[in-house]
């Protein structure tokens, strides 16, 4: 691939078949640096046309984010945008024609390498503290008390790892939250439900919980509560 700027086009061939891609990412960027026959440039398809070598080229450079650099080709049979991580040696489609959404703030559009490929942001597995995040900013109007720590000890430290837990109202004090245990018993969490949720939408968000915290459904997560009272 030739990487040029407008004033060094000169007596350029466009190719007739497009650079054949797999899911091998680092092999796609060699296959496109290592040949000279594909002509990359890091102008827009509209200064082309204005000096007149439109023709002569494959790719259009359209755009860089955080480092990642997009690029268009010149015939629109050869697929989409293409991303190009000139650092780590990828390269890869993105399924996208234009760059509205990868150029958005804060996009999840965005191609980011993961695991030595070129992935949408959106793809990226979530860590444990995004997790929290997420979970505090959709539910904490919900609660009363510290509930950010209640996501943070289950998730981040990992205290109910040698358990079988999950979370329930507890029965006397409608809204209190508690932890349920498998092998008898329960643990409060200092963190109480709201008075205005109504009681439907207070299990529907336990169900919630339970399954974005322990991967439980509302059938398993019950058992463990019924196991909870019986063994206690």
């Amino acid at each position: 691939m030739t990487t040029l700027n407008m004033q060094d086009i000169e007596d350029i061939t466009v190719n007739v078949e497009p650079p054949v891609f797999t899911e091998d990412h680092a092999a796609n960027y060699t296959l496109l640096i290592g040949s000279a026959n594909y002509c990359l440039v890091a102008v827009t398809p509209a200064e082309a046309i204005k000096h007149e070598v439109k023709t002569s080229i494959d790719y259009f450079k359209v755009g860089e984010v955080d480092g990642i650099c997009y690029y268009t080709p010149n015939d629109e049979s050869w697929g989409s945008i293409i991303a190009i991580d000139y650092a780590n040696g990828l390269a890869a489609h993105t399924g996208f024609y234009d760059m509205d959404d990868i150029n958005a703030p804060d996009s999840d559009y965005k191609m980011v390498m993961h695991e030595n490929k070129l992935v949408c942001a959106f793809e990226l597995p979530e860590s444990d503290t995004d997790k929290v995040n997420r979970l505090y900013t959709h539910f904490n109007t919900n609660f009363i008390g510290n509930f950010h720590n209640l996501l943070w000890q289950v998730l981040v430290n990992e205290v109910t790892k040698d358990r079988v837990v999950a979370l329930m109202i507890r029965p006397i004090n409608r809204r209190e939250i508690a932890l349920a245990n498998e092998s008898g018993g329960w643990n409060p969490t200092s963190v109480h439900l709201k008075t205005n949720v109504p009681p439907e939408s207070a299990k529907e968000i336990i169900e919630i919980l339970n399954i974005e915290l322990f991967d439980l459904d509302a059938e398993q997560a019950q058992r463990i509560v019924a196991k909870s009272f019986s063994r206690s």
